[in-house]
C-alpha cells in the first residue's frame, strides 16, 4: 500500500445496498447524491468508475480512521453495523459498529464506484452477488427486479417510483459471467437468470414472479412477460390515447395484467384513467386482469386469477391444491416477509 495515499473505504453488502437506495431516491440531506446520480444515469461517469482490479489493496481504513468512517456512513442512511470490503484477512475488524468482509478474488473492471473524499461503494452488480449471502433465492430475484426497475424499496413499507434503473438484466448476467471464486456466486447466477427489466413497483415484481417463475420456485410457470411495454392503439376512439403502457403483458396471448397499487393508482382521476385504459384494451382484443395487493397475498384469490389467466392463454389450468403447495407457501412467505 502506498503510505502517501489517503485511506479509503469500500461499502459492501447491505451497507452498499442502503447507500445505493439512499442516493437513488435523492435524499436532500445526502451531499453525495449528485456524483452518484450522475454515475448511475450514465452521464458523467468514467471518472466515477474505479478501473483498478487491485482497488482493495488500499480500500480499508486503519487505526483512528474507523470511527470517522462509521460516522460518515450515518449520513448515508446506514444504521447499525457498517459493511466494509477488504482484501487482506489481516485487515478484518470485529466490533459493534463494523462488519468486514474479505474478498481475495480479482473483480471485473467497474466493480466499484468512487464517490470521492475517500469513499467508494460496490457497484450494483457486485452488491447483487454479495446479497446472495444474506437473501433467499426469491428475495434475490426480487432485488434484481428492483435494481433493473424504476422503483426503489426505501424500507419495508415505503417505495419511490419513476426512477432511472441502476442495472439491466443483461448487464447483471454479463457481470456475473466474469466472476470466479466469489461467495454467493452460485445462487446469484441462478437468481439473475430470472431477473427482468422495467418493473415499476414491488407489486408488479411480486405479481410477475408469482405467474412467471417455474413451479419449483412457487410460480405458475406461465412464461416470460414484458413489463411496462407500450401497446399501440392503431384506431383510437374519441377519448382514447394513441398508446398504453401496460404493467405486465403477454402480447402473443393478448393478455394484460394491471398491478393496481397505492403508488400509482390513487384518486378519482387515476380511477377514471384506469377505466378508460382497460376499456380501450378490451376493445382492441386484449383480456385485462387486475392485480391488487389483496388479490396477490390471498392464495385462493390469486389461484382463481391464475386459472382465468391460464384459460386466456390456452394453457392447462392448475390444480385446485396448487396454491397451498410448499413451494407456493415459501414464495409468499419470502416475498412478503422480507
Amino acid at each position: 500500500m502506498n503510505p502517501k495515499r489517503k485511506k479509503a473505504y469500500t461499502l459492501s453488502h447491505q451497507s452498499a445496498l442502503t447507500c445505493i437506495r439512499s442516493m437513488r431516491v435523492g435524499d436532500p440531506h445526502n451531499l453525495m447524491h449528485a456524483p452518484f446520480a450522475s454515475w448511475y444515469r450514465g452521464l458523467g461517469l468514467k471518472p466515477k468508475l474505479n478501473r483498478s482490479r487491485a482497488v482493495l489493496d488500499f480500500a480499508q481504513p486503519c487505526g483512528q480512521d474507523w470511527d470517522g468512517m462509521v460516522e460518515e456512513c450515518r449520513y448515508l442512511g446506514i444504521e447499525g453495523k457498517v459493511d466494509i470490503l477488504v482484501k487482506d484477512p489481516n485487515d478484518r475488524r470485529w466490533g459493534s459498529s463494523v462488519n468486514t468482509h474479505v474478498c481475495k478474488a480479482d473483480l471485473p473492471v467497474g466493480s466499484f464506484v468512487s464517490l470521492g473524499d475517500g469513499l467508494q461503494v460496490c457497484a450494483p452488480e457486485l452488491v447483487f452477488v454479495q446479497m446472495a449471502q444474506e437473501l433467499t433465492f426469491v428475495q434475490l430475484v426480487a432485488l434484481g427486479f428492483e435494481l433493473c426497475g424504476s422503483y426503489c424499496q426505501v424500507d419495508s413499507v415505503d417505495e419511490k417510483y419513476e426512477l432511472p434503473p441502476v442495472l439491466t438484466a443483461a448487464r447483471l448476467n454479463n457481470y456475473i459471467d466474469k466472476l470466479k471464486n466469489v461467495q454467493g456466486l452460485t445462487l446469484a447466477r441462478r437468481a439473475a437468470a430470472f431477473v427482468l427489466d422495467c418493473s415499476a413497483s414491488f407489486l408488479e415484481t411480486g405479481s410477475t414472479m408469482s405467474f412467471y417463475l417455474p413451479h419449483r420456485y412457487g410460480g405458475y410457470g406461465y412464461g416470460t412477460p414484458r413489463l411496462n411495454c407500450k401497446i399501440v392503439n392503431e384506431s383510437p376512439q374519441p377519448g382514447e390515447a394513441p398508446d398504453y403502457r401496460c404493467d405486465i403483458c403477454y402480447p402473443e396471448h393478448k393478455l394484460v395484467m394491471e398491478a393496481n397499487g397505492k403508488g400509482y393508482h390513487a384518486g378519482a382521476a387515476c380511477d377514471d384513467d384506469d377505466i378508460e385504459k382497460m376499456a380501450a384494451l378490451e376493445r382492441m382484443g386484449y383480456k385485462v386482469v387486475v392485480i391488487t395487493w389483496e388479490r396477490l397475498k390471498d392464495p385462493f384469490i390469486l389461484h382463481k386469477t391464475a386459472v382465468d389467466v391460464a384459460k386466456a392463454m390456452g394453457r392447462r389450468t392448475p390444480d385446485d391444491g396448487f396454491c397451498l403447495g410448499p413451494e407456493q407457501r415459501r414464495l409468499r412467505a419470502e416475498l412478503f416477509g422480507w
